[in-house]
């Protein structure tokens, strides 16, 4: 009975509860997937497997960045974060895309397989289950975590594994099991895309003038998943122009700085 009184004793109020944003942010290549990751709390710890793709984002302050060679390499750094021993707020993966190659190569190495040898449904069910358990591992990490991913918007070959994958679904470029983890394990799903505007110019009349917006597709949406964790009273945006860490907390609490049609 004493028992029972002491663990309720260490029920919190769900607003002190730490609220750290667990997002996968997916979209083409150069649509601001890592220029919003960049936004978040600092200091940022950018995990960079075989991305190389920085240099949106060299002159901004409080980003360390680690190349990730191996899948070693991936389990090392999770056990020197999960320590706590850091001043890290923030965890960026990018890619899960290239992290999927990466697990892959782990499990024909444990399997005594050459890396250019066919992948077959074991070695499919292998990678799949250790992406789960390192996707889940990561996101429970005290602190925010964020997951960047190409997009992925069609249908892949049999040797991709997508035989089960309905179109025209676009997600991340990653096969349906480890999909269906990642967009379950996280509290935000983002999709990055360009818009481009065509428009009378005020300055030299009769000319056009292209306006460019980076967005960020949050709302319901019939074909691209997303997904925001927020008061189920609230009525999620279809876009948001420009969108950082603030926004997409304001989207978490049920408040918008700015709400944009699709």
């Amino acid at each position: 009975m004493k028992a029972m009184e002491e663990i309720l004793k260490k029920a919190t109020p769900v607003h002190e509860v730490d609220d750290y944003v667990t997002a996968l942010i997916y979209g083409r290549s150069g649509s601001g997937k890592t220029t919003l990751a960049s936004t978040f709390p600092k200091k940022i710890l950018l995990l960079d497997i075989h991305d190389r793709g920085t240099d949106s984002i060299w002159d901004v302050e409080g980003i360390d960045v680690i190349n990730v060679e191996s899948w070693l390499d991936f389990e090392a750094i999770y056990w020197a974060l999960q320590k706590g021993e850091h001043e890290y707020k923030t965890v960026v993966i990018d890619t899960v895309s290239n992290l999927q190659d990466l697990a892959i190569k782990e499990v024909k190495r444990r399997e005594h397989v050459e890396i250019d040898g066919a992948m077959s449904q074991r070695l499919w069910g292998d990678t799949s289950r250790i992406m789960s358990q390192w996707i889940y591992a990561y996101r429970d990490l005290n602190m925010n975590v964020v997951f960047i991913a190409q997009e992925r918007s069609k249908r892949g070959t049999d040797d991709d594994n997508y035989d089960d994958q309905l179109d025209p679904e676009v997600g991340p470029a990653v096969i349906p099991s480890i999909s269906k983890v990642i967009c379950a394990a996280v509290k935000v799903i983002g999709n990055t895309y360009i818009r481009q505007i065509t428009r009378p110019s005020t300055k030299n009349p009769g000319q056009l003038v292209v306006q460019t917006t980076y967005m960020l597709r949050v709302g319901p949406h019939p074909f691209y998943i997303t997904k925001v964790r927020s008061p189920k009273s609230f009525k999620l945006p279809g876009s948001l122009k420009d969108a950082d860490y603030a926004a997409i907390r304001a989207l978490m609490r049920g408040e918008v700085k700015a709400e944009v049609p699709t």
